[in-house]
Order: C-alpha cells, then structure tokens, then sequence
C-alpha cells in the first residue's frame, strides 16, 4: 500500500558519527507522483558510526546496504555491520576510486597552475563509464529492484560516486534535473563532511595540490553532475538505455524500481522514456 505523497515527510534519522546521511526522496515526478520517502537513503562511509548510531540503522529498516568502495578502502576504513546486522551488503573488490585518474597526474606535470573545476567537470563524464565502477552501480540498481524495504548507498564522503548513483535513479524516475543538482548540492551543506572529503582527496591525490585546489576537489558544483548526466544522455540516448547498455541491468528490474519508488496518482515513469 502506498504512503499518501502530501502527508508530512518523517522525521530525519539522527546520528552522532555518520555523517551525509539523509533520505533523497520526496522529489516530484514529471507526469505526477513523487519519489518515495523512507526507501532511498545515501551517506559518507559508516566506518565510525556509534553503537547508537547503528541501532538508529536498524530501526529505518534497511533491508541492502550497497557499499561504493574498492576493497583497499574497505579495508582502511571497515564497515561496522556485523553478522546480526539484518540489511543484505553488496561490496565489490575493484577498486573504484580516483576520480580523476589520470587528468590530475597529467595536469600536475606541466608548468603552471591547473584548473581543479575543469579536471572535476571531466572526471565526472567519464564517472559514469569507469570499467571498475560499473559493477558497484550494478550493486545498486539491484538492490533497489530486489530489496523488500530501504536501501542505503555510501562510498567514502557520500560525493562524487555515491552522488551519480543518486542522480542517475533520480533521473530514471523522472526527476527533474533542477531538483536532480540541488539534492546532489546538499552535500556541500555538510560542514563536518568536507573534512572527509578533503581527506580522501588528499589520500588519493597526495600533498602536492594547493590547499585551493584540494578544497575545490573535495567540494561539489552544479556543472559536475550536470557533466555526468550529459555524458551519459550524449552516448546512450537515455539514462535507461545506459543502465541497459552499460551497466547491463534488465528491463525488468528497471520497472520493478519505477513502480515501487513512485507514490502518488500520476503514471510511473517509463524506463523506455525517461531520458534525464
């Protein structure tokens, strides 16, 4: 039975160590409806979070957990689950970090100062086809097609991988790309956060950026998601035809996820329309 779309959303989880955490439904649909509450829920790594923390966890019902990270950050940072632990995890042993990859070493070789927004604009329409990071995304559409209840997805600040993750269901459930950029904004708002990110940044990068530079990588923009969701609609035509084509995900569990996560009157998006 579904919830009523106009009753007040819940009350939002509260946490003393897990940081980033917030539910990214209650968006409305193009065609009517909006995005469930309750069921979609992203964060930083849980690798800190409290004993209270995780009885917080299981109290919102999580029934999957989908980890972003490669395994070398499993293992700098381990997830706290432990056996009792009710939620299904999905984890790859890719390692799917380094954002930029190349562009950075490439950039920080020649003379001069280089433009961090521009390099982040690349690493972002190429996120979306890292050969590595694809089975991780894999991981999620699957768990929001097979999960009985909510779905958490995290990787290390809740940014960049976990923020296309987001972005790219948002857009199959036909949100509008404004509301798509200000979900993906509000990680920005996390002040505690940053410090995550500027550390992971300065992990993966070293300490040869400037302190401008590592901050402008550890942040986000607009224009970056806005740059993976173009990459993605330019090659394949429509954020279903990627998640077809790309990550090799089944018509049938693309329908599975547009009717469960849609409340409301309207028609559920179409996985054979929706484009961003």
């Amino acid at each position: 039975m579904h919830e009523n779309p106009a009753a007040a959303p819940p009350e939002p989880a509260r946490f003393e160590r897990l940081l980033n955490f917030r539910d990214y439904g209650g968006h409305s649909v193009r065609g009517g409806g909006r995005v469930r509450r309750g069921r979609l829920y992203r964060s930083a790594h849980p690798a800190e979070a409290s004993p209270a923390d995780l009885s917080t966890l299981r109290a919102i019902g999580l029934s999957a957990v989908v980890d972003l990270r490669g395994k070398s950050e499993r293992e700098q940072r381990p997830s706290p689950w432990r056996t009792d632990f009710p939620a299904r995890v999905f984890v790859v042993e890719e390692e799917t970090g380094g954002l930029l990859g190349r562009l950075l070493v490439d950039a920080a070789a020649k003379p001069g100062d280089f433009d961090a927004a521009r390099l982040m604009r690349q690493g972002y329409a190429m996120m979306p086809f890292r050969r590595r990071l694809k089975h991780a995304l894999r991981n999620y559409f699957e768990a929001l097609a097979t999960a009985d209840g909510a779905v958490l997805v995290h990787c290390t600040a809740g940014k960049d991988r976990t923020g296309l993750a987001a972005a790219l269901l948002l857009s199959l459930l036909d949100v509008e790309r404004g509301q798509i950029i200000a979900d993906f904004m509000l990680t920005d708002a996390v002040a505690a956060n940053a410090q995550i990110a500027l550390h992971a940044v300065r992990t993966a990068y070293g300490g040869e950026l400037t302190q401008a530079q590592a901050q402008e990588l550890a942040g986000v923009r607009p224009e970056y998601i806005e740059a993976a969701l173009d990459a993605v609609l330019e090659r394949h035509g429509s954020i279903a035809g990627y998640l077809r084509c790309a990550l090799d995900i089944p018509d049938e569990w693309l329908d599975i996820i547009c009717s469960k996560l849609i409340d409301g009157t309207g028609t559920p998006a179409s996985p054979m329309q929706t484009s961003a």
